[in-house]
């Protein structure tokens, strides 16, 4: 990660720097880190951190935001296990899908 810097390698450039051949960091997170540089594993935990919190709040009275809370609480914990960025699809999709129900809601009471 130090040798990362700001901007970082290069996506799936992991392989290239690891001690063992052709191995996975198998963290999404310090993966990011090291690929998209310390910037880039900063703020994919901001996004993940924000977008958690926002959820809570609303999940308590919505079935679905429940529902997308639960699922990005369990991707995010897959990705620190067994993540890979560019196979993160999951993460992404409901990243998004969070923002799409807060999104809505907003335009509901509207």
């Amino acid at each position: 990660i130090p040798s990362a810097g700001w901007i970082g390698t290069g996506l799936d450039s992991f392989m290239l720097f690891s001690c063992i051949k052709q191995s996975e960091i198998h963290n999404s997170i310090l993966q990011a880190a090291v690929e998209f540089g310390w910037l880039g594993g900063a703020l994919l935990v901001l996004v993940i951190v924000v977008t958690v919190g926002s959820l809570a709040s609303v999940a308590r009275q919505d079935g679905a935001s429940r529902f997308v809370l639960c699922s990005l609480v369990f991707s995010v914990l897959m990705i620190l296990v067994y993540g890979r960025i560019s196979r993160d699809a999951v993460l992404f999709a409901f990243l998004g899908c969070a923002v799409g129900l807060k999104e809505t809601a907003r335009a509901a009471r509207t």
